[in-house]
C-alpha cells in the first residue's frame, strides 16, 4: 500500500489527474450498474408477481365453475399454462396429495418444507432450492378455501431474472468503455494545454525553493493559470527587492526605500519590523555608549581624586595645587583655582585665602584674599550652592595664553562643604560649556575635598596643640624637680637643725604652699589638656600592659558606639574584631618579651569591631610610655576620608590595633625576617634618640614626639602628685 501511494505521489500530475478521473468515471459507471441491477431485479420481481397473480386468480375462478372433485376437466388448461420458459402451475389438496402438476401428478409432498411452508401461510412466496436439480425457485400459492385445495406457480430464478439482469450489465458495461475511452481522450488533450505552463511554473518554484530568484515566467492567457503565473511574478519581484533590502540592511543602511507586498506581506512587515528595532538598538547603543563613557569617566575620576586626597594631606598647599591641577586636566577647562577658609586668626575675621592657581598646565603663584559675601566666591561661600554661569561680565576674568587673552565662556564656582560647613570654593574658567556630568563629578568630589580639608586643618589643630601641651608638661616636670629638690634640702635642714622647728615649719608651710599652688596651676594646666583631648576629632584610647581601657574620649565614644562607662577599666579586647581579640594577649606578651616593636610609634590601617559589632577602617597611631613599674600604650584613632569598604579593604586589618602583633588575616607565606626585625629595632632606637618636635600628619605613619610625651605626662605626673599628696 506504501509503494502505491509513493507510486501515485511520484506521478505527474497529468497523469494523477486523468488516472484519478478514470478511476472517478469507473466507480460511477459501476455503481449505476449495481443500482440498475438492483432495479432490474426488483421490476421482474413485480412484474412476475402480477402476472403469477393474474394466473392464480384464473384458476380460482376456473375452480368455482368446476364441481368439487372433478378437477379433469380443468387439468389441460392448468397444464398449458407456461410461466416463461419452464415456469407451471399446480394443484394440491391439504392432504398434500399433488392433483394436477407437469411433473410430480400423484406424490404426496406433505412431508416436504414446501407443504409446510404453503400450509403455514396459505398465500404468499417463497424462495428455495430444487433438491433434485440445486435451481433456485421462485413458488406462489393462494388457498382455494371451498375445496380446501392449494394453487401454486412455480417459476425458476434463472428464467425471469437472472437472464434479463444480464442483457442489462452487457448494455451498462458497453457505455462504460466508450464513456471511459472518450474521457480519457478528452482528458489528455485538455491536460496537455495546463501541464505545459505548469511544468513551467513548478521549475521556477523549483528554483525558488533551492534560494534562487529566477526570470520572470510569461504566459499569455488570463485564465487560471494566467492568474498563477502574475501571482508567481509579483512574488519574485517582491522577492528580489526584499532581497535588496536585506543587503542594505546588513549594511548598516537602514534608509533605504522599501515597500511590501502588502499590508499582509509577513515577510516584508518582518524585514520593516527588524530594521525598525535595529536602528532603535544602533540609537539605544549609540546612547548607552555615551552614557557608560560618562559614568567611566566619573568612575576613574574619582578613584584619581580618591588617590590623590590621600597623598599630601600633611601639607595644605602641595594639596590644594594637586587637586586643582589634576581637577583642570581631567576636567579639560583652561583654567582653576581653589580658595580655602582661614579662620585661624583671631584678631582678624575669616576670609578665602586663594590656596592654589593652575591654568595652561603651569603652576600660577597668586596671592588673593576675598571676604565671605565679596564676589561671586563669596556669594558661593555664603549661598553654600554651586554657581554656573554662561554670559561672565567682560572685567570678570580673562584667560592669557601666547595667542592672547581672551575671556571664558563659561565659569563654574563649587563650595566645599561638608556637613553643611563650608571649607573653601573652587572655581573654574572655560572656553566651551561645561557638559552636565562634569558638573556633578565635581559636585561629588566636592564633599570629598571638603572632608580631606577638615581633617588637614583638625590633624594641623591637634598637633599645634598636642606640641603646646608638651612644652608645658616639660615645664611642670622642671618645676616638680625643682620642688623635689626644696623639699630634700628643707628634709636636711630640719635633722640637722633641730633648734630651728620653728622656722623649718614655717619654711615648710610655705614651700607646700608653693607646691600646692604649683600643683594647681598644673592640675588647670592637665585640666585643659584632657578637655583638648577630650574634644578632640580623633579618637583617643589608652590601656596599660594587661589590656585595661585608662582613658576613651568622647570621639572614641562616637566611633565605638560605647559609653566611657561601658569601657574603663574593661579588657581592649572588646574593641576588637573577634579574630584579633582572640588572639590579643599572645601578642601582648611577645611583645612584652622580645621588646620588637612592628607597629608601635608608626601609624597603619587597622580595623576596630563597634558597639553593634561593625567592622570599621581606621587609620591608628600608637604611642608607648614607660615608667619604673608600668607600661602604657596611648593609641589615636582616624576614620579614614573618603574610603568604601571595598573588596580588597574589607580585609584591610595587617596588625593588632594595639599590640602591634600582625592580625590572622596577614599572608604567613610572607614572615618578618631577622634582618627585617633589626632594621625595625635600629629605626626604634633612632626614635628613642631623636627629641625633634616634627609635626606631622596623623595618617602619614609616624607618631609625633608631643603624642610620646603626652602620653608618659599622664603616666608619670599623675603617679608623681599622688606621692606628693600623701607626703
Amino acid at each position: 500500500m506504501k509503494r502505491l501511494e509513493k507510486w501515485y505521489k511520484d506521478m505527474p500530475l497529468s497523469a494523477r489527474v486523468i488516472i484519478s478521473m478514470n478511476l472517478a468515471i469507473f466507480f460511477a459507471i459501476m455503481i449505476i450498474s449495481v443500482l440498475a441491477t438492483i432495479n432490474r431485479i426488483n421490476v421482474q420481481k413485480k412484474d412476475a408477481r402480477a402476472m403469477i397473480s393474474n394466473e392464480l386468480e384464473q384458476i380460482t375462478q376456473l375452480l368455482n365453475l368446476t364441481e368439487r372433485e372433478n378437477y379433469q376437466e380443468i387439468e389441460d388448461v392448468i397444464q398449458s399454462r407456461i410461466l416463461y420458459n419452464t415456469g407451471h402451475l399446480s394443484l394440491i389438496d391439504s392432504e398434500g396429495n399433488v392433483l394436477i402438476d407437469r411433473n410430480k401428478k400423484g406424490e404426496n409432498v406433505a412431508n416436504t418444507e414446501f407443504f409446510r411452508q404453503i400450509r403455514n401461510q396459505r398465500k404468499g412466496e417463497f424462495q428455495i432450492t430444487d433438491p433434485l436439480t440445486g435451481k433456485k425457485q421462485y413458488h406462489y400459492f393462494n388457498y382455494y378455501q371451498p375445496d380446501d385445495l392449494y394453487i401454486t406457480a412455480t417459476i425458476d430464478r434463472k428464467e425471469f431474472i437472472t437472464k434479463p439482469v444480464y442483457n442489462t450489465l452487457k448494455i451498462l458495461l458497453f457505455a462504460m468503455i466508450f464513456t471511459w475511452v472518450t474521457f480519457s481522450a478528452v482528458n489528455y488533450f485538455i491536460m496537455k494545454t495546463v501541464t505545459i505552463p505548469i511544468k513551467g511554473l513548478v521549475n521556477t518554484m523549483k528554483k525558488m525553493g533551492k534560494g534562487e530568484l529566477p526570470d520572470s515566467f510569461h504566459y499569455p492567457f488570463k485564465d487560471e493559470v494566467g492568474q498563477m503565473t502574475r501571482s508567481v511574478n509579483e512574488l519574485l519581484k517582491g522577492l528580489k527587492d526584499t532581497a535588496i533590502f536585506a543587503e542594505e540592511i546588513g549594511k548598516n543602511n537602514f534608509d533605504h526605500a522599501y515597500e511590501p507586498l502588502s499590508e499582509r506581506d509577513v515577510l516584508g512587515n518582518a524585514l520593516l519590523d527588524m530594521r525598525k528595532s535595529l536602528k532603535t538598538a544602533k540609537e539605544e547603543e549609540q546612547i548607552r555608549k555615551v552614557e557608560d563613557e560618562k559614568r567611566n569617566w566619573t568612575t576613574q575620576g574619582l578613584a584619581k581624586f580618591a588617590d590623590i586626597l590621600r597623598n599630601n594631606n600633611d601639607n595644605m598647599k602641595e594639596l590644594s595645587y594637586d587637586i586643582i591641577k589634576n581637577l583642570v586636566g581631567y576636567l579639560e577647562v583652561n583654567q582653576g583655582g581653589i580658595f580655602i577658609l582661614n579662620d585661624h586668626e583671631e584678631k582678624n575675621e575669616p576670609y578665602l585665602e586663594l590656596a592654589a592657581c593652575y591654568a595652561f598646565d603651569r603652576r600660577k603663584y597668586m596671592d588673593k584674599k576675598i571676604l565671605p559675601g565679596e564676589g561671586l566666591v563669596g556669594t558661593c561661600f555664603l549661598e553654600k550652592e554651586p554657581i554656573y554661569i554662561t554670559e561672565i561680565p567682560q572685567d570678570y576674568i580673562s584667560i592669557t595664553s601666547g595667542l592672547g587673552n581672551e575671556n571664558p565662556s563659561a565659569l563654574f564656582l563649587i563650595p566645599l562643604k561638608v556637613n553643611e560647613q563650608v571649607f573653601g570654593v573652587i572655581e573654574m574658567a572655560a572656553f566651551q560649556p561645561l557638559e552636565k556630568y562634569k558638573l556633578e563629578f565635581v559636585e561629588k568630589i566636592g564633599e570629598s575635598i571638603a572632608s580631606t580639608i577638615s581633617s588637614v586643618k583638625i590633624n594641623t589643630q591637634t598637633a599645634m596643640l598636642l606640641q603646646k601641651s608638651q612644652q608645658q608638661a616639660e615645664e611642670m616636670r622642671a618645676q616638680e624637680e625643682e620642688m623635689r629638690q626644696n623639699m630634700e634640702e628643707l628634709t636636711a635642714t630640719q635633722e640637722a637643725m633641730a633648734e630651728k622647728e620653728r622656722e623649718n615649719q614655717e619654711t615648710i608651710k610655705e614651700l607646700n604652699d608653693q607646691n600646692q599652688q604649683k600643683l594647681d596651676e598644673f592640675q588647670l594646666k592637665e585640666k585643659e589638656l584632657l578637655e583638648t583631648l577630650e574634644n578632640c576629632p580623633d579618637s583617643v584610647v589608652k590601656s596599660n600592659a594587661s589590656g585595661a581601657i585608662l582613658l576613651f574620649n568622647k570621639a572614641a565614644e562616637k566611633l565605638w558606639g560605647f559609653n566611657r562607662e561601658e569601657v574603663l577599666g574593661n579588657d581592649l579586647k572588646i574593641l576588637m574584631p573577634q579574630k584579633e581579640s582572640d588572639k590579643h594577649d599572645d601578642y601582648m606578651q611577645n611583645y612584652l618579651q622580645t621588646g620588637v616593636k612592628k607597629v608601635i610609634d608608626k601609624g597603619r590601617e587597622v580595623g576596630i569591631k563597634t558597639k553593634d559589632n561593625k567592622i570599621i577602617p581606621v587609620f591608628l597611631t600608637l604611642v608607648e610610655t614607660r615608667t619604673r613599674e608600668e607600661v602604657f600604650f596611648t593609641g589615636f584613632f582616624t576614620e579614614k576620608p573618603l574610603s568604601t569598604i571595598s573588596g580588597e579593604e574589607s580585609t584591610i586589618y595587617p596588625h593588632d590595633p594595639l599590640s602591634g602583633e600582625p592580625s590572622s588575616t596577614i599572608d604567613e607565606s610572607n614572615p618578618i625576617t631577622e634582618r627585617e626585625e633589626n632594621e625595625v629595632k635600629k629605626e626604634d632606637k633612632g626614635d628613642e634618640r631623636s627629641q625633634k618636635d616634627n609635626i606631622s600628619d596623623l595618617y602619614a605613619g609616624n607618631p609625633t614626639n608631643t603624642q610620646k610625651a603626652w602620653s608618659e605626662h599622664l603616666d608619670e605626673k599623675g603617679k608623681s602628685f599622688k606621692k606628693g599628696r600623701k607626703k
